[in-house]
């Protein structure tokens, strides 16, 4: 099973940082865990997950660090912002179907 992480925050204008997900507002990572589950291992902190395959990252944030130099797919950012969890999920099993071809 492909573990995956979720980068659901960025830097905001080098001021601090933006979260897609509130930590009141748990309907996003629901919503993920109940479309991944089955297919995949997903978390969503990158700098104390061992051992991933890949981080999820929204296109359109920038100044993200990547300190492990994890590959990266790249979801737009308002698939995230308006829940549509299916078509993030279609980018991530494309990107595993390229790499295994």
């Amino acid at each position: 099973m492909k573990k995956i992480v979720f980068v659901l925050y960025a830097s905001y204008q080098s001021l601090g940082y933006a979260n897609l997900a509130s930590p009141f507002d748990k309907k996003l990572s629901q919503e993920l865990h109940q479309v991944f589950d089955d297919a995949y291992e997903i978390g969503f902190d990158p700098d104390t997950a061992e051992s991933l395959d890949a981080l999820v990252v929204p296109d359109q944030i920038a100044n993200f660090d990547n300190k492990k130099q994890l590959p990266e797919i790249k979801v737009p950012a308002t698939l995230f912002v308006t829940g549509q969890v299916g078509k993030i999920k279609e980018i991530v099993d494309a990107y595993f179907q390229h790499q295994n071809q």
